[in-house]
């Protein structure tokens, strides 16, 4: 390494090793050489047209493209950049940044390059209450977290933690963020689709079993909630007080007074469902559905379901519900999330009324969020069902 290139390496967040293009504009190699001078290390920049590679890979990983610019003029002397020799810009150049969700983490993201070492092999990403938050893990005790309100690139705040040395540009890191922002735009729409999907297929097969106890017009209206679900995307849910009120107009039907034998042998199912168990069921559905804190989630739908029956309050389950769109769940995988616990709660051994009050109740709750008139036409059917 050249004397400022070794600095370079250690404090540049975003370079180190062989980057091609996420550093410092001068890097780990010796001075004296040819280098363009692209505002990026040694003639590389970011693709501004998609690549061939561009994009989801069928094994769930994510490629972001970079090259080498044919128009960069080399000029003389100067840095070589972090490639160390290789001063001639007008070679062209193409290398990929793959970036891969880590199925054991939610909200982590592996990142690796074939060829150099890249920014940070660890990306952490979340967000809380609309705003993007990345962490990049350089090295043991230091990283780089970069906020973004609103997935604003405009306003996006980077800190540097633990860290030693002078700070540089944050033009490169933006360019960058920029890219991942659209990455994870794109993850998210997948994985909301997904949900839907899986969720709706949750529902609806729930409503052909209870259909053989409950008769036909359930079965149909399931099957209307189902597809409501499915096709869900790109909605947000409605708010508590509107879902309350349309929920609170099912509860007022005479047929939902709930026995006490069926309250306490619905209660009971709930209390059967090992919170653990169920998140691990639902997470083995697919990517869509590995959430943090699945667990938990499934958990307090547990103790509010419970709640619901034994006390008849049911805006706690609802609250909860809203409260994960509040921490950063999308509204699709929410409901899809709702759905499916709802959709696996044991029902062997209960009575046919127990099973009216307990198939009327898991679609009023999916569609007081999503269509007042679905609520509607399950009440119309309530008098058919629960006899």
């Amino acid at each position: 390494m050249g004397s400022n290139g070794a600095d370079n390496a250690h404090n540049n967040a975003f370079g180190g090793g062989k980057n091609p293009g996420i550093g410092n504009t001068s890097g780990a190699g010796s001075n004296g050489s040819a280098s363009s001078n692209r505002g990026n290390s040694n003639g590389w920049s970011w693709s501004n047209k998609p690549h061939k590679n561009d994009g989801f890979h069928s094994d769930g990983s994510y490629h972001i493209t970079f090259h080498g610019d044919n128009n960069s003029k080399p000029k003389p002397g100067g840095n070589s950049g972090n490639r160390g020799n290789n001063g001639d810009g007008a070679s062209a150049k193409v290398g990929e940044i793959t970036i891969t969700p880590d199925n054991s983490k939610p909200g982590r993201y592996i990142s690796s390059n074939p060829e150099y070492s890249l920014l940070a092999k660890l990306i952490d990403a979340e967000s809380i209450k609309g705003t993007e938050v990345y962490t990049f893990h350089t090295r043991k005790g230091q990283y780089v977290k970069v906020t973004v309100p609103d997935s604003n690139i405009d306003k996006m705040r980077v800190d540097y933690v633990n860290w030693k040395g002078p700070k540089y540009n944050n033009k490169l890191v933006k360019r960058f963020v920029s890219q991942f922002l659209l990455f994870r735009k794109e993850e998210k729409e997948k994985n909301e689709k997904e949900a839907l999907l899986k969720a709706s297929e949750l529902v609806s097969g729930m409503g052909d079993k209870l259909g053989e106890y409950l008769g036909v017009k359930y079965k149909n209206v399931a099957k209307e909630v189902a597809n409501d679900i499915k096709n869900f995307h790109g909605r947000n849910i409605r708010s508590y007080n509107e879902a309350m009120a349309s929920l609170n107009k099912v509860l007022a039907n005479p047929k939902m007074k709930v026995n006490k034998s069926d309250k306490d042998a619905i209660v009971n199912a709930w209390k059967q469902v090992n919170a653990k168990d169920m998140a691990n069921k639902i997470g083995n559905l697919g990517k869509a559905f590995k959430v943090a804190d699945l667990a938990i989630k499934v958990e307090k739908i547990r103790e509010k379901s419970i709640e619901g029956y034994n006390t008849g309050n049911w805006g706690p389950l609802l609250l909860e519900v809203e409260s994960w769109i509040i921490g950063g769940v999308v509204a699709g995988v929410a409901i899809s999330l709702f759905g499916a616990v709802l959709s696996f709660l044991p029902i062997s051994g209960l009575a046919v009324t127990a099973l009216g009050v307990i198939g009327i109740m898991t679609i009023s709750y999916l569609s007081s969020f999503i269509d007042a008139n679905r609520v509607s036409n399950i009440n119309n059917i309530i008098s058919s069902v629960i006899r």
